[in-house]
């Protein structure tokens, strides 16, 4: 988030600074990305005081707008409160911060912002958002909850978490599976290789949970070749029943199909993520 809005700064500024040289005007380095953000923001009907403090005590500098947004230290200065008790309580702070990084997130996605401004790539941070749990509703310029109470990110935290306590000798291996996949989905550059990753996952954690059985002598058969074959195994030594050894398998299927009629590479990286978050959680 922080790229684009530093992307937008630096194309606005060498775009003034180009024109003053061929007017031969006085150049006042930001004044135009402050004039941009300025507008931009009042059309978006954001709330007057925080256009203005962004504007004269931040001078648009978002990485720390930003910080201080979700930290609530924006709404206070030196001087006391910026915003009224009555319209933003002291309470309420932090939570008003992130619904205003919501809006930004928003305005990032889908505004255009000007002739000055540069045509963001803003793959990246809708994946990011799609991953938290979020998509942008374009009409209203918003984000909205597209999943639910549960995202993408409190379930690889929740993946995570097992992997740790789960006593997998290759516990680290598993992990960096999920670090992977996760990381390639969001690139939104990268969907091949983040199936792939989702992939190996489930695979890491079979071939671990064999190796689990082996040195308890539950089992004297090894392991089969197939990974069908494997969630039958896993049924055979009571850790699948059934019904669960067929939502497996068709989930590995769709995990080494390759391409799907009808579905975009980004679609089926997303859906392979949430299979190897979910079935992850139960090989847990």
């Amino acid at each position: 988030m922080m790229e684009l809005f530093d992307r937008v700064r630096h194309t606005v500024e060498r775009s003034s600074a180009r024109r003053i040289r061929r007017t031969r005007s006085i150049y006042v380095p930001g004044a135009n990305t402050r004039l941009l953000w300025s507008r931009k923001l009042y059309e978006l009907e954001l709330p007057d005081w925080f256009i203005t403090h962004a504007e004269s005590y931040y001078h648009f500098h978002w990485d720390r707008i930003i910080r201080d947004l979700q930290s609530g230290e924006f709404f206070q200065t030196e001087f006391g409160p910026i915003v009224e008790e009555l319209e933003v309580p002291r309470a309420r702070y932090e939570l008003t911060g992130q619904v205003i990084v919501a809006k930004l997130a928003a305005i990032l996605v889908v505004v255009e912002l000007g002739a000055d401004a540069p045509v963001l790539d803003t793959e990246a941070l809708r994946r990011s958002l799609e991953h938290d749990g979020f998509s942008v509703d374009e009409h209203n310029v918003k984000l909205v909850v597209r999943e639910g109470p549960v995202s993408h990110q409190e379930e690889e935290s929740e993946l995570s978490r097992l992997i740790g306590i789960s006593g997998l000798s290759n516990a680290e291996v598993i992990r960096k599976h999920l670090t992977d996949a996760v990381e390639n989905y969001t690139d939104g550059t990268k969907d091949h290789s983040s199936l792939g990753e989702s992939r190996n996952l489930l695979q890491a954690m079979v071939d671990e949970i064999y190796l689990g059985i082996r040195e308890s002598e539950r089992s004297k058969t090894g392991l089969p070749d197939g990974s069908k074959n494997r969630f039958r195994y896993l049924m055979e030594n009571e850790l699948l029943i059934e019904d669960e050894k067929f939502a497996f398998e068709s989930a590995w299927s769709f995990l080494s199909a390759g391409s799907h009629p009808g579905l975009t590479p980004r679609e089926q990286a997303r859906i392979g993520l949430v299979l190897s978050l979910e079935f992850g959680q139960i090989l847990s």
